[in-house]
């Protein structure tokens, strides 16, 4: 169905002398709020917040638009899905097994950049699937499991090496 917006001032619903009839808000969702248009205050003091559409117009959106485009999202049942949690499990099942494999080969500095990398990746994965196709992919928890892995497999091998280094160092003062 078809749904209409009625714009009242908020000096409309409060003014005693010409009182709002309640049947013109009754059954309806009301938003209240300063529109940027009507504020006396400078911008910053106003009921306005930078949105992701901030940066093409320049301007932030006002609190009450805000809010009355997310009813309206949900009202429409347009707000998006998350991917069920075996696509999540699946992969990270492939992903940290794989970077646990090939990281301890790795140096220490291409083994924490390929898991910065990997999860950076995954984060830009995530955010386009959800503006391509509304759907969320959660990439925290898989990308910590990155942090963490390729930190660890990172500091293994400078320790390796470092403990190797020294064994060399050593070997090599006793025959000179």
């Amino acid at each position: 169905p078809a749904r209409t917006v009625d714009t009242v001032s908020y000096a409309q619903v409060i003014d005693p002398d010409f009182p709002l009839p309640a049947q013109r808000i009754r059954d309806r969702i009301v938003v209240l709020g300063r529109s940027m248009a009507a504020s006396g205050t400078p911008l910053g003091q106003a009921d306005s917040f930078a949105t992701p559409f901030s940066r093409a117009g320049g301007l932030p959106v006002s609190g009450p638009e805000i809010h009355a485009a997310i009813i309206s999202s949900l009202l429409a049942g347009s707000v998006g899905r998350e991917l069920p949690r075996e696509w999540s499990l699946a992969l990270a099942g492939l992903l940290l097994p794989a970077l646990g494999a090939f990281s301890p080969r790795l140096r220490p500095g291409t083994a924490a950049g390929l898991a910065v990398g990997g999860a950076a990746g995954l984060c830009a994965g995530a955010t386009a699937l959800f503006c391509w196709r509304f759907v969320w992919l959660p990439p925290a928890l898989t990308s910590l499991g990155l942090l963490a892995l390729g930190g660890t497999a990172a500091l293994w091998r400078a320790v390796a090496e470092s403990r190797q280094r020294r064994l060399l160092a050593r070997a090599f003062s006793r025959y000179v």
